[in-house]
C-alpha cells in the first residue's frame, strides 16, 4: 500500500468534510486503543470450493487528526498499527492501516452518545496464508469497513475521552497461491468486534 499517495489526498478529504457541515469549530488530535473480544478469520479456496474459519484476536493502537464541526460531529483520519492472532494456527500478524471515520455526536451534556461510520486501507505483513507458498514473505492489501457506537466524556473544553464498541470487517485482496503443483485462488476475510478507548484534544 502506497501510504504517501493516500496522505497526499488528505487536504481534499478535509475540505469535503468541512463543506458538508455547518462550519469548523476546531481541529482535533488524539489516540485510540482497542482490544477484540470476538473475531473470525475466513479463508475461501475458489477452485477447491472450500471454506475454512478460525478464531481471531486483535488489538490496535492509532493516532488521529481531524475536524470537529459546530454541529459537534467529527471527521478523523487515523494511522493505525494492528496485530492479529490466529488462535488455531497460533500465529501473529502485523498490519498497518489508514482509516477515515465520521462520528455523529448527540446532545450537549458532559456525557454524549455517538455513532461512527468509516473505512480503511490496510497492509498485512507476512500473513499466515502465504507460509509455504510462492508468496511466502510478501504482504497483503485490504479494505476495511467499520461501524461503532459509544459515549464521549468531556473532561474540559479541550480534552475528552471516549469508550465504544466497534464492528469491523476486513476484505483482503484475492491472491493466486501455489503450493508445489497445487494452484488456487485464495480469498481471505477478517471480522471482529472490539472495545475501544481513546482521548481527544481540541486545538
Amino acid at each position: 500500500m502506497n501510504t504517501c499517495k493516500y496522505l497526499a489526498a488528505l487536504p481534499l478529504l478535509f475540505s469535503l468534510a468541512a463543506n458538508s457541515s455547518a462550519g469548523i469549530e476546531s481541529g482535533i488530535i488524539g489516540g485510540n486503543f482497542s482490544k477484540s473480544f470476538t473475531g473470525e478469520a475466513k479463508l475461501t479456496l475458489e477452485d477447491a470450493d472450500t471454506d475454512d474459519t478460525q478464531s481471531l484476536d486483535t488489538h490496535s493502537f492509532s493516532v488521529f487528526i481531524g475536524y470537529q464541526t459546530f454541529r459537534d460531529n467529527r471527521f478523523r483520519v487515523s494511522l493505525e498499527k494492528r496485530q492479529f492472532h490466529l488462535d488455531e494456527s497460533d500465529y501473529d500478524e502485523d498490519a498497518k492501516g489508514l482509516r477515515f471515520d465520521w462520528e455523529f455526536v448527540y446532545g450537549s451534556s458532559l456525557v454524549q452518545p455517538f455513532l461512527s461510520l468509516g473505512f480503511g486501507l490496510y497492509q498485512l505483513e507476512d500473513p499466515a496464508l502465504f507460509r509455504g507458498t510462492n508468496l511466502d514473505g510478501d504482504s497483503l492489501n485490504g479494505l476495511s469497513f467499520q461501524t461503532s457506537g459509544g459515549i464521549k466524556i468531556n473532561f474540559s473544553d479541550s480534552i475528552e475521552g471516549s469508550v465504544s464498541l466497534e464492528r469491523q470487517g476486513l476484505a483482503w485482496q484475492p491472491v493466486d497461491i501455489e503450493i508445489g503443483f497445487y494452484e488456487d485462488t485464495a480469498i481471505l476475510t477478517y471480522a471482529n468486534t472490539s472495545l475501544h478507548a481513546g482521548v481527544q484534544f481540541n486545538f
